[in-house]
Formats: C-alpha cells, sequence, structure tokens
C-alpha cells in the first residue's frame, strides 16, 4: 500500500506580536502601470515592413522603438499581457517578447515589493531554489495542480480560497477534506497564497489546488484508489498532478494511469521514496512521471531520500515549513515536501503556456548541477532553479506557432507471442499484525503519522506512528520474505503504430476498448506498445502528439485469438 513519503520536524516557534504596516506607494507608478507594456525584439532578418506587418496583425501599435536593439515597446489592452506576449513569439522574424518592468529609485516602497508573508524569511526553500526570482514572470495563474493526498484542509488560511474540492475515494464523496495533515503541507508547498500577510507561500502561488483524497488517516491508501485519482485528476483537467506516495510493488494500474495522465499532456511529479535506497519506489520508477529525491539546506543528498538509476531531479525536502492542519505552520522532512516543489514549478512554466515537454525538459535543462557533472543517478539532472527555468522559458526564441497535428495510420497488430518464464518469485508474507497501541508521549501536541521500515535479513518490520493529543502511538507489522520456483506463461500482443508530423513526433499511445494500455515516447524500435492478450473483437485506437501537444487519432476493429 502506498505511504506519504515525509518525515515530521517539529518546530518550536514563539510568535512576536505583528505591526500592520501600510504600504507607501509612489504617485507615478499608476501612470507607468496604468496601461501594460511588453517589449519586442526582432531577429536581424526581419525588415521594417515585416516588423509592422507582425504588429498588425497582432491589432497592436508601435509606441516607441529602441533602433540599436533592434527591439520595438507596444502597449497592450489590461489582461491581455501573457496572451499577447505568446502570440507575439509566434510570429515570424520576432526573437523574444518580455515584460517592459517598472524601475523605481531605491530607497521607496513599492506595491511589488518582497510578499509580506509572515513566514517567508524562514522559508529557506523558496530561497535556494530562486522562486522570488520567478514571481515577477509568472505566478502560476490559470493552472491547476492536483493533489493526491490524505486530502486537504481546504479552510487553512493559506490555501481558503483557491482549492477545488475533488472527489475523496477513501470515503468515496466528495468532501476531500485533510484527516491527518500530510496532504495539507504537500498543497502549501505547491500553491500557498501569497502576499496576504500570513503564513508561507507556495511555489505557484496562484496556481489552484485541486484536492484528491487517495490516502487514510494512516496515510496510506490502496493503489486502485491512487490510480482512480491520477484518472479523475485528468478528467478535471489538473495541469499538473503530485504523487508525494508510493510503495515498494510494481502495479499495472498505476502504470496505466500515469500513461493515460502522460498522453493528456499533463506532468505528473512523484516522490523517490524515504527508504534510503539505491532503488526508487513506485510510482517514482516509471517513466511517465518526474521522480524527485530530496536535498537539505546545504544543497546536500538528503539521507533518506532514494535515488538510483531513473532519478530525474532533486529538490528541498529537509525542514520544509508549510501549511498543516489547524490553521498552523510546521517543518516537515521527505521527499513528500521534495516533489510539490517542482509540481509547484510546472505549472509556473506551463502557465508560460509550455507543452509538456517543453516543461519537461526546461526543468530538467535548467537544474543546477550537484554531485557528479552532468546527471547521477544520486541527484538526477540536479537540484531545480525555479528562477532559471521561468527565465529561460519567458526569453527563449519561441517558433512560429505549431498547429499542425501528426498523420496516424490505423494501428497494426503483429503476432501474438506467447512467452515463458520460470524464475524465483519473491514475496513478503505477513506474520503478524497490531493494531495501534501507547507507547509513548511527545511534548509534540499537534497530529501526523508516518511510517519507518526495518529491514533484516528475511524479514522487515513496518512501524506506522501517530501521534495525537501528546500520545505516541504504534502499529506494527511484520513481514518475512519467501522464495519459490515458478512457471509464468504470459500471452502479449504487440500493436505497432505509424506516426508521422511535420516537426516531430513526440509520443504515441494506444488504446483498447477505450483503455489506455501504453504509451512510446521513444519510438526506439518504431512506435509501438505492447499489452495483454485477451481473445475477442476490440476496438483499437492509436493517438499521437507532436511537442507542441497538436494530436491526431486512428482506429480499427481486430478479432485476436490468443
Amino acid at each position: 500500500m502506498p505511504l506519504p513519503l515525509r518525515r515530521a520536524h517539529t518546530v518550536a516557534a514563539v510568535l512576536s506580536a505583528l505591526l500592520a504596516c501600510a504600504l507607501v506607494v509612489p504617485a507615478t507608478l499608476h501612470a507607468a502601470t496604468a496601461r501594460p507594456q511588453l517589449i519586442v525584439g526582432f531577429r536581424p532578418t526581419a525588415t521594417v515592413a515585416q516588423r509592422r506587418a507582425v504588429l498588425g496583425r497582432a491589432g497592436i501599435e508601435s509606441k516607441s522603438g529602441i533602433t540599436r536593439l533592434r527591439a520595438t515597446v507596444v502597449r497592450v489592452a489590461p489582461g491581455r499581457l501573457e496572451a499577447t506576449r505568446r502570440a507575439l513569439l509566434r510570429r515570424p522574424g520576432v526573437a523574444w517578447v518580455e515584460v517592459d518592468h517598472v524601475a523605481h529609485a531605491y530607497g521607496e516602497v513599492t506595491a511589488r515589493q518582497r510578499p509580506n508573508d509572515t513566514f517567508l524569511s524562514q522559508q529557506w526553500a523558496l530561497a535556494t531554489i530562486g522562486a522570488e526570482g520567478a514571481w515577477d514572470f509568472t505566478r502560476g495563474a490559470g493552472t491547476t495542480i492536483a493533489v493526491l493526498d490524505t486530502g486537504v484542509d481546504y479552510i487553512h488560511p493559506d490555501l481558503s480560497g483557491h482549492v477545488d474540492l475533488g472527489h475523496d475515494f477513501v470515503d468515496n464523496d466528495d468532501d476531500p477534506m485533510d484527516v491527518q495533515g500530510h496532504g495539507t503541507h504537500v498543497a502549501g508547498i505547491a500553491a500557498a497564497t501569497q502576499g496576504d500577510g500570513f503564513g508561507v507561500s507556495g511555489v505557484a502561488p496562484e496556481a489552484r489546488i485541486l484536492a484528491v483524497r487517495v490516502l487514510d488517516a494512516d496515510g496510506a491508501g490502496n493503489y486502485s484508489q491512487v490510480a482512480q485519482g491520477i484518472t479523475y485528476a485528468v478528467d478535471k483537467g489538473a495541469t499538473v498532478i503530485n504523487l508525494s506516495l508510493g510503495g515498494d510493488e510494481q502495479s499495472e494500474v498505476l502504470h496505466a494511469a500515469l500513461d493515460y495522465a502522460a498522453a493528456s499532456g499533463a506532468i505528473v511529479t512523484c516522490a523517490a521514496g524515504n527508504e534510503g535506497s539505491t532503488r526508487l519506489g513506485y510510482p517514482a520508477s516509471y517513466d511517465s512521471c518526474l521522480s524527485v529525491g530530496a536535498t537539505d539546506v546545504t544543497d546536500s543528498h538528503a539521507p533518506f531520500s532514494n535515488a538510483g538509476p531513473g532519478l530525474d531531479v532533486s529538490a528541498p525536502g529537509v525542514q520544509v515549513l508549510s501549511s498543516v492542519m489547524g490553521g498552523s505552520h510546521d517543518s516537515w522532512d521527505g521527499t513528500s515536501m521534495a516533489s510539490p516543489h517542482v509540481a509547484g514549478l510546472a505549472a509556473l512554466l506551463k502557465s508560460q503556456g509550455l507543452s509538456q515537454r517543453e516543461v519537461i525538459d526546461t526543468i530538467l535543462g535548467t537544474a543546477h548541477d550537484l554531485g557528479a557533472p552532468g546527471y547521477d543517478t544520486t541527484f538526477g539532472a540536479g537540484r531545480i532553479d525555479v528562477a532559471a527555468a521561468v527565465q529561460a522559458a519567458s526569453r527563449q526564441p519561441r517558433a512560429a506557432a505549431d498547429t499542425t497535428a501528426p498523420q496516424v495510420q490505423q494501428p497494426e497488430v503483429r503476432a501474438v507471442k506467447r512467452l515463458v518464464r520460470r524464475g524465483v518469485q519473491v514475496r513478503w508474507l505477513t506474520r503478524s499484525r497490531t493494531g495501534f497501541k501507547r507507547v509513548g508521549t511527545s511534548t509534540f501536541r499537534g497530529s501526523y503519522a508516518y511510517s519507518k521500515t526495518t529491514r533484516r535479513g528475511n524479514r522487515r518490520t513496518i512501524d506506522t506512528f501517530r501521534y495525537r493529543s501528546g500520545i505516541v502511538y504504534r502499529r506494527r507489522v511484520v513481514q518475512v520474505r519467501t522464495r519459490r520456483m515458478v512457471r509464468t506463461v504470459t500471452v502479449k500482443l504487440p500493436i505497432s503504430v505509424q506516426a508521422s508530423d511535420d516537426v516531430a513526433v513526440d509520443r504515441v499511445a494506444v488504446k483498447v476498448d477505450g483503455r489506455v494500455v501504453g504509451l512510446d515516447r521513444t519510438a526506439a524500435d518504431g512506435w509501438s506498445v505492447t499489452t495483454d492478450c485477451t481473445k475477442g473483437t476490440h476496438d483499437v485506437v492509436a493517438q499521437a502528439w507532436d511537442a507542441a501537444d497538436n494530436h491526431a487519432s486512428a482506429s480499427r476493429r481486430i478479432s485476436v485469438r490468443c
């Protein structure tokens, strides 16, 4: 069963009285920002006539020119700044477009000063990843981060007002209120409200949160609940999905759900796990999600964080301050805390108009390299750099809009493959299980839970601790590992797809009877997917996307004998 991937780190904090101060806004500020402006940089080959044509098609006029820099200043209608910027970037001859920001003499307080959230100065993680350097470009408006967890305390002052209530797959109702605290902490890291003079700020403070509960009060939930939550979030239009949870076992349903999310264009971030292992947990091991390890305040690898082949990137995950139940705040450790930092960054980049592939490439390409030069299995591509990523997305030349969808032919079914495997089956069998028993006391007066696994030879002990009102409870499960020789026969159905695009095909997915059965991103042996063979007649649909998320599909009905 998947468990939330975090550790609790209690912070004893004494709050001093806060004095409310009024902002002094220079009189010139209102005039300077009354009508937003953009600066448009043109390529050297763009003629004067071409420059005028670009602005004319966009329905805007030049205010002034910066001749030496081949740039033009234009005024934009209020509320159309980002849309106009993206539209201009698609025009031939345009090299770059940026917001014409307002500068002020130092010594005056402006309305764009540092956010006034009470604990912002204690959020070392935001400073390390350069979040404030990104907020002048975007704060994530127009995106939705689905938090699949123990629920979200949607009345918390740092979250209230921008949480969309999704489904509770544990109690099967539409009230995903947090029952444990883990999900609230995760949600705050990703997208806590900013500038309200209270609490903390999230990485993407203007993104919305879709609360989906898939874990119970002990922080545990079935894979099926997680898979349901993923597909639900996709169908609700989530831009980013965060999974600060995981287990040791592979799962077809989790894999299929992640492929479904990836095929839809969503970005999924997954915590790597907290066992200090050189192997990632699941779902972090799957290619369809961005797997995230944890770093500490010194940019060192957190000792509890899983690592190994397949780790994509790292983010702060030690003593991370965020929201907890009851309107409070606390610092926790875990890859659960690292993952929502990446989810928040993904939302910032999506708000800039980047496609799924562009978001992933930008996150990995701008990460701050740690450890061995280049990619390594301890840090992945490195620790995320939010400022570098967002600024790169804002400044990079954007090609003209690609609106041409790929061409897809009807999927072809190859000869059925019968695979016979002999090997050793390893299973963990439960020998004993206790209920929650009191084992001690704690000075901590809140409530939270976490899980710890201890292995010794062929035996493992899983302890789940629950802290409530100063009392510590523990549930212990003891399991032994068994091995036996097994012979398995599986029948597989290979399905090949012919797809092409005027630029390049990014990914191909195959659905059988309405269910995504596979996703191919590499085309190493041509676009193909292999699924379990089921005798009978089936409807097969092949879908192809390019990097701009244009897509097309083709289908056929097949009859197979397995």
